[in-house]
């Protein structure tokens, strides 16, 4: 019997309720923080079916690949026990390695870091230590590409696309999602955020994209037709609009664009609450064409999983919405199950999480993702000069990953498992820590260097919109400039942050200035370059604008190009 016959043969066992129950992907995880959702137990997840289990974050205690895959186990045993018995799918944002892990996970660059190595095989390396990670915690599916064109930098979400051109999305598209889907470890991966949310009107997360189709096809489109090409077996929709029209709710984008005349035969995943969030009903987005819905329990208010149930049952049994179009989203779920092979026997994954191979491949993404803006001979670095390191950003391993590390908005904390950061990274690879020094509130240390880290604070989605005047560093740090500059000694800046920044000011004080984005858990990559171990090879994905006027603008000679990078 093949696939799809099997798949058909298992929906006609299946009552109304059990089939919208594979609609469902519900909270099993134990997140912490103020904004808990109360997980599903496994109990709920035999009663009603449920087809995916989601993890919104960190789960307290339980920081072992053994104990998320025996809490993930438990939740899969609840599927397992359904009348149906169909397995459960189960996912979690991994959007630059296995980031919510708080275990010694590998934290890459973000990917506009990596869109700066323009090095595809690289970043397939990239994806599959990324899925080995998540596969060894028991997890079969991450929310990742974002395969988004970010085109204006006020854009919070900026630093989680490759670029700003289709010529940058497809050079990543593609291995990307192989290096998920077709590696040892062999996770689902998602295109998102279908699409066109990196061009919306002033940058704004959710906002309305007024571009016309033809600009659509042309900018934003072309990842994606790669991306099903790869096989991804998942997309998900876009919170923002499109002259107007919420795409959770959007039938042309979804089913005559995407399903249509695409041809993408995988499922289609909301976001976060998507239709709820994007003020839809349920029910209008299941008829658009999302198939499966993220519908985590809030804490305390709103609708979540049941009410989505009910919903959608009374629509059908009402003539609302037609029983042909949830069975269809039903099979796409169950397609993306089978193709994933999750009803085979599942072999136990190996226990790979952080090891000496996969931070070499980290280190070297790293290495590559850096892009030297300026310098007038101070770098590379000696190992006989004394260094000091100036900001919090040199030593705070949350601040140099950022958003969706450890926590949806990043980790306040300086450390975490396995992480290095880049004042370690310096002492480690020059070879004579007592020669590097630290100044974390900027004051003046004497030095034959000072290497300033300044940057953004960890922000994500909605959190890190700025008008294009708050494209700037904190005016404590601007002072660091003047302070040393006053004292003679020379400057290497390095920027840490999302997106291009209005630095003209500092670029002119410092000796030599690097754009390190947010480069993730192995700060001696870093180290690595500014002792001249290895050379500079990154270039800009973006282009560098030189005043608040020109940002999103695309117009005047810019700070930098697009392309821009020097090698020594």
């Amino acid at each position: 019997m093949s696939q799809e016959a099997r798949i058909d043969a298992l929906l006609e066992t299946m009552t109304l309720r059990e089939t919208i129950g594979q609609l469902v992907l519900a909270e099993v995880g134990t997140p912490v923080g103020p904004a808990q959702q109360t997980p599903v137990t496994p109990d709920e997840i035999r009663e009603h079916g449920l087809g995916g289990g989601l993890i919104l974050g960190p789960m307290g205690s339980e920081t072992t690949a053994e104990a998320w895959r025996e809490r993930i186990g438990r939740a899969r045993q609840g599927a397992a026990d359904s009348r149906c018995g169909v397995p459960l799918i189960v996912g979690i944002d991994a959007v630059h390695g296995h980031s919510y892990f708080d275990g010694p996970s590998v934290i890459f660059p973000h990917n506009i870091g990596l869109g700066a190595t323009r090095d595809p095989a690289l970043v397939r390396e990239v994806a599959a230590v990324t899925a080995a990670e998540v596969a060894a915690t028991g997890v079969d599916w991450a929310f990742s590409p974002t395969l988004a064109v970010a085109r204006d930098p006020r854009w919070g979400r900026m630093y989680e696309a490759f670029g700003e051109t289709p010529e940058i999305q497809r050079l990543f598209a593609a291995p990307y999602i192989r290096g998920l889907q077709d590696g040892p470890g062999r996770v689902a991966a998602t295109g998102k955020h279908f699409v066109g949310e990196g061009e919306t009107v002033g940058g704004v997360a959710r906002g309305d994209s007024t571009i016309s189709e033809a600009e659509l096809r042309q900018r934003h489109l072309p990842g994606y037709l790669d991306a099903i090409e790869a096989g991804a077996l998942v997309m998900m929709a876009s919170f923002h609009r499109w002259k107007g029209q919420q795409v959770h709710g959007h039938r042309w984008l979804l089913t005559t664009l995407l399903k249509g005349e695409l041809g993408f035969d995988g499922m289609v995943v909301s976001d976060w609450r998507g239709a709820w969030e994007s003020g839809l009903s349920v029910t209008e987005s299941v008829a658009a064409g999302v198939d499966m819905h993220m519908l985590p329990d809030p804490f305390g208010e709103g609708p979540g999983w049941r009410d989505f149930i009910d919903e959608i049952e009374a629509s059908v049994r009402h003539g609302r919405l037609p029983r042909a179009r949830v069975e269809d989203a039903a099979q796409r779920v169950l397609r993306v199950k089978h193709r994933l092979g999750l009803f085979d026997t599942p072999s136990a994954p190996p226990d790979d999480i952080g090891t000496p191979a996969h931070r070499a491949v980290a280190r070297r993404a790293v290495r590559q993702s850096l892009v030297l803006l300026d310098n007038d001979g101070v770098l590379p670095l000696s190992r006989d000069a004394t260094i000091v390191v100036v900001g919090r950003h040199g030593d705070h391993a949350g601040l140099q990953s950022g958003g969706w590390t450890k926590a949806w908005q990043g980790t306040p904390q300086r450390s975490y498992p396995g992480a290095t950061t880049i004042l370690e990274g310096l002492r480690e690879v020059g070879g004579h820590p007592e020669r590097v020094q630290y100044a974390p509130d900027g004051a003046l240390v004497p030095a034959d260097v000072a290497v300033i880290v300044a940057g953004e604070h960890s922000y994500a989605e909605l959190m890190g919109d700025r008008s294009a005047d708050e494209l700037v560093l904190p005016p404590g740090q601007r002072a660091w400039f003047d302070t040393y500059q006053r004292a003679g000694i020379p400057i290497v800046f390095v920027l840490i942050s999302g997106r291009p920044l209005l630095i003209g000011a500092e670029l002119a004080r410092a000796s030599a200035t690097v754009a390190a984005w947010l480069p993730g858990s192995e700060g001696a990559g870093i180290a690595d370059l500014l002792y001249g171990d290895h050379a500079f090879t990154g270039t800009l994905p973006v282009t560098w604008p030189a005043t608040a006027a020109q940002v999103g603008q695309r117009a005047g000679a810019p700070l930098f190009p697009r392309g821009f990078g020097l090698t020594r």
